[in-house]
């Protein structure tokens, strides 16, 4: 009875609130704006408290007690100019089957990207085209297939715009079995979409030479748990080819190998910096090493680190009277990738959204242990096969001993 009592009182925490929200260290409140935008779908950023404090899988979206699907990625901004230019011919060539031209674009604004064509044509038609796209005519980079047509002078029966949707080329050259004159009228450009990032400007450590292994060893004191997945790096020397290792430090306060690599430079490069990608975010202390074999040190003049913002797409339920709170819940590390059907999504990815956002981070004040869930759960696995392997052992050391006090008393 008292042992019985004793795995009630531990066990009591689950039934005040939902099981799950229990294995949570972390929770911040998620309110909405003040204006409503879009009814089904909401949109909240990543921030550094939940780098700093998450497992990468056991983000969790909740209202009342009830998780919300939701979907991770990159956080892009548009970044640029709309504008149009005027391309001019200069080529065109009818064949027995097909017309071909090869228009050349004038300069468009850094950023911007190529859109559309607008075609312009007198007479009702409809063909196929081939579209490529580079900056030098003997070399064409990318290629699209297209479908243009013009049944009347409805509006909705033209499609007169040739999309491009890609980055800016010089020259295009397209393809098509029409053979009666059409009018490229202009180029529409648009803004790229660019990643946003959080920036971190680094000490340039003093360097650490390592002759056992011919390397350059710098250490970084991450105190502020920064999280980053980019490594921009800019040396003295302009020209260099080395080998390097990232170490992070993991829990047992020891470096481990995380990511190697090659950096690179050329005197002519384009960029005065190199940049190392890594896999997945890391926000420990760690290390960088790079190998010099017989060459001399590169000189370390700065080093900044980025890390890609991440934006949310929830999907708000069916009762929310647009006023309400939600909780965001967090730091489990035994949690797995949630597996919800998003299949909703596909369609809305572009759309407007009920913008929200995230209060200060707070110790889950419904954390609790269970002995139904790690790291509990584990423990008491364990305990209970050691607890039957002794009894096992000690039961079968019994029944030999009964066995061989036999043997003696009746030897034959």
């Amino acid at each position: 009875m008292k042992y019985l009592l004793v795995l009630v009182l531990f066990t009591l925490p689950i039934f005040s609130s939902p099981r799950w929200i229990q294995n949570y260290s972390y929770v911040k409140e998620l309110k909405p704006s003040n204006t409503k935008t879009n009814k089904e779908f909401g949109k909240f950023d990543l921030d550094e408290d939940i780098y700093r404090s998450f497992y990468d899988y056991d983000l969790r979206v909740s209202y009342k007690g009830k998780q919300l699907p939701y979907i991770r990625r990159i956080k892009q901004i548009a970044n640029g100019k709309v504008g149009r230019v005027n391309p001019k011919i200069i080529y065109s060539k009818q064949s027995e089957y097909s017309m071909n031209y090869v228009l050349e674009l004038p300069t468009i604004p850094g950023n911007s990207r190529l859109e559309s064509i607008d075609i312009k044509a007198v007479d009702f038609f409809e063909t196929s085209a081939k579209v490529y796209l580079g900056n030098e005519i003997d070399d064409w980079k990318v290629t699209k297939d297209a479908f243009i047509f013009k049944y009347n002078n409805d509006t909705y029966s033209e499609s007169l715009n040739l999309k491009l949707d890609t980055d800016y080329y010089k020259y295009i050259r397209i393809e098509t079995d029409y053979k009666d004159k059409i009018t490229f009228a202009s180029v529409q450009y648009g803004p790229k979409d660019m990643i946003s990032h959080i920036e971190y400007n680094e000490t340039v450590p003093e360097a650490l030479e390592n002759g056992d292994i011919k390397a350059s060893q710098y250490y970084f004191d991450n105190e502020t748990a920064k999280p980053f997945q980019i490594i921009r790096l800019e040396f003295k020397e302009l020209d260099y080819n080395r080998e390097y290792t990232i170490y992070k430090m993991n829990e047992e306060k020891e470096y481990i190998s995380h990511s190697t690599g090659t950096l690179q430079r050329s005197k002519n490069s384009q960029f005065a910096y190199s940049e190392i990608y890594l896999n997945d975010t890391v926000s420990s202390s760690w290390k960088l090493v790079i190998f010099n074999k017989d060459s001399e040190s590169l000189k370390l003049t700065s080093i900044k680190l980025y890390q890609p913002k991440e934006e949310c797409i929830v999907k708000l339920p069916e009762d929310w009277d647009g006023k309400e709170s939600f909780q965001v819940y967090y730091g489990n590390q035994y949690a797995s990738l949630p597996d919800y059907d998003t299949s909703s999504f596909n369609d809305t990815l572009y759309e407007k959204y009920t913008n929200l956002s995230l209060s200060e981070q707070i110790a889950n004040p419904e954390k609790a242990w269970s002995v139904f869930e790690p790291p509990i759960s584990i423990w008491l696995t364990r305990f209970i096969f050691i607890l039957g392997l002794l009894i096992t052992v000690f039961y079968g050391f019994k029944i030999l001993e009964r066995w061989s006090k036999l043997e003696k008393t009746n030897p034959n």
